[in-house]
């Protein structure tokens, strides 16, 4: 499990990687509703399966 791509739950660094985006962009997502995540304390944490999803409706939402 070394990728962010083979974990079922990734921190907001591990989501950035696996979405090729900023940690900072992936923060700000999730914060407006605009991402799948929880925060856990202070923390962001992001399921693989919810990001997977999410990229999927997104590719979607493109193609219309």
């Amino acid at each position: 499990m070394d990728s962010a791509g083979n974990k079922e739950v990734m921190t907001a660094k591990e989501a950035a990687v696996f979405l090729r985006i900023t940690p900072q962009t992936v923060r700000s997502l999730a914060r407006r509703g605009d991402l799948p995540g929880r925060k856990v304390g202070r923390a962001w944490r992001f399921s693989k399966e919810g990001l997977e999803n999410w990229l999927k409706r997104t590719d979607g939402e493109r193609d219309s």
